[in-house]
This record gives structure tokens, C-alpha cells and sequence, in this order.
């Protein structure tokens, strides 16, 4: 894994676990931004994901901290490493899966 920082401990309220493994935490929210953005650092364990969604009110943002996460965006699939950055546009279907190593963005 890389020698990223670990985020800024969060409050308890803005920790989240999605689905059996992936974890959340909420470092800014929309609100907290004036709209602009949420922030948050996600844990992958190897071989985890989400299900097959997508935003209808935003675009979703990865940059990869740590470890690899595959995603597939409407037709394309990509896989990204330690310091990539992907956008998904807003309404676009798509999942990710962490690789063999976990992943973090």
C-alpha cells in the first residue's frame, strides 16, 4: 500500500459501513460546502464492490489512495492504481470492485 496519511479521525455519526464490508466516512458534506461537494475516504477489502447504481443529482469522483478498484461505467470498464483519478457522469450506471489488495480512494 502507499504512505498516504490516514484520514482525520470523523465523528462517529458520519462513519458508515455499505453492504457487509465497504466503509465510509464522511470527511465534508454538501452542506458544509455550500453545495459544491461531499467528501468521503472509502475502504474496499479485496474483492469488494458495490452493486450496480448511479446518481442522478451528482457525478461521482474517485481518486485512487491506495491499492486498485475496477469500474465499469456504462460500457467501459477501467481499472485504476494508487494515484489515478476517474469521473463518473451523473446518471451513469456504474460499480466498482477492489482488487486483490483492497483498495482505498
Amino acid at each position: 500500500m502507499s504512505n498516504f496519511p490516514s484520514p482525520p479521525p470523523v465523528p462517529q455519526d458520519r462513519r458508515f459501513v455499505l453492504g457487509q464490508h465497504l466503509r465510509m466516512s464522511v470527511l465534508t458534506t454538501a452542506q458544509e460546502t455550500d453545495g459544491r461537494h461531499d467528501l468521503a475516504d472509502v475502504s474496499l477489502p479485496p474483492g469488494s464492490g458495490t452493486p450496480l447504481h448511479l446518481h442522478t443529482g451528482y457525478e461521482e469522483r474517485l481518486w485512487i489512495v491506495e491499492g486498485t478498484l475496477t469500474v465499469w461505467a456504462g460500457p467501459d470498464t477501467y481499472t485504476l492504481r494508487s494515484g489515478d483519478f476517474y469521473r463518473v457522469p451523473m446518471n451513469t450506471p456504474h460499480t466498482i470492485k477492489a482488487g486483490e489488495d483492497g483498495a482505498r480512494a
